[in-house]
């Protein structure tokens, strides 16, 4: 085989090193996860924010696509519950404010998994909260 690649026996034999690792800049991918607080007030810009920075600043791996995967699925679940709210209230005469509570407690969630992904950041350099698979 060496022969017919043309190099010696003990360079086919040598471990190459892979040059497609990832750096992972931690301090930026704190913020592209801090970036989805601001998409309490408005659900789309926590998935658009982070997914921006992380084009701009060239910041695309595993953890950052996880992060915009979980305000991604994060979002498409609150909206489910908000929406069903209404017939759940018919349903099951619940409080009419049931609506509200739901959007008060997506909030909450949203900001635990944001201030929990944070801090595993910060500790283990991995997510606490993410998905076993990927929107992007």
């Amino acid at each position: 085989m060496a022969k017919t690649l043309g190099i010696t026996e003990t360079e086919l034999k040598e471990k190459v090193p892979e040059s497609n690792t990832e750096i992972i800049n931690y301090h930026l991918t704190k913020q592209i996860n801090f970036s989805s607080v601001l998409g309490i007030i408005l659900p789309p810009i926590n998935i658009l924010l982070p997914w921006l920075i992380m084009k701009r600043k060239n910041q695309v791996n595993e953890i950052t696509k996880q992060i915009v995967s979980v305000q991604i699925f994060y979002t498409i679940i609150a909206l489910a519950c908000i929406l069903l709210s209404p017939f759940l209230s018919k349903w099951f005469g619940i409080t009419k404010q049931i609506t509200l509570i739901l959007l008060i407690v997506s909030v909450i969630i949203n900001l635990y998994i944001i201030i929990r992904n944070a801090i595993e950041l910060d500790k283990n350099q991995k997510l606490h909260i993410r998905l076993s698979f990927s929107f992007l």
